[in-house]
């Protein structure tokens, strides 16, 4: 019932229409989301001590009931959630008492959300955005880029994984 199999995804490459050069971004699976995740301070952190700033969610058809329930608890204890929701409940063992549960709990976490005109829905310590892009909610938040890359012709030639040790910046 805990198991969900892994996922494939794309090379580590900056989407720049969603959040552009100069932020950085982790992916994880829906296993790490539910189990290794939780919010401290406003911030989503991990088990090991990684934190991060929001949880974005590019646009899928479905999404586990599980999957849900943990979005629903790191909004509510002030996480930052930016991305559309599911259209439906993912899974073949899916009871009447779930599809209702997970029916309840996206009109909790989106609220009166369309992503056009309503974009944004407070909900407990947390904030759900829908709409704007991830780059646009990181500057709301003041978060600013690590870096600037000024030739514009360089622009594409670069990557980068950064992390903070103790007082230090790593890239």
């Amino acid at each position: 019932p805990n198991f969900y199999p892994p996922h494939m995804y794309v090379p580590h490459k900056i989407v720049p229409e969603e959040l552009g050069l100069g932020y950085d971004y982790d992916v994880c699976d829906a296993q790490s989301l539910i189990t290794r995740m939780s919010v401290r301070d406003g911030r989503i952190v991990l088990l090991d001590g990684m934190s991060y700033a929001l949880l974005a969610l590019r646009k899928q058809e479905t999404m586990p009931f599980e999957v849900l329930r943990k979005i629903h608890q790191l909004v509510s204890d002030g996480a930052v959630l930016v991305g559309p929701p599911p259209s439906a409940m993912s899974g073949l063992k899916r009871s009447p008492e779930q599809l209702a549960e997970f029916s309840a709990l996206l009109q909790t976490v989106w609220g009166k959300c369309d992503g056009k005109e309503v974009t944004n829905h407070r909900l407990g310590k947390g904030v759900l955005h829908w709409g704007p892009s991830w780059r646009h909610v990181m500057e709301g938040m003041k978060v600013s880029p690590d870096f600037l890359v000024l030739d514009e012709s360089e622009r594409d030639n670069f990557d980068y994984v950064h992390r903070r040790v103790g007082d230090m910046d790593v890239y």
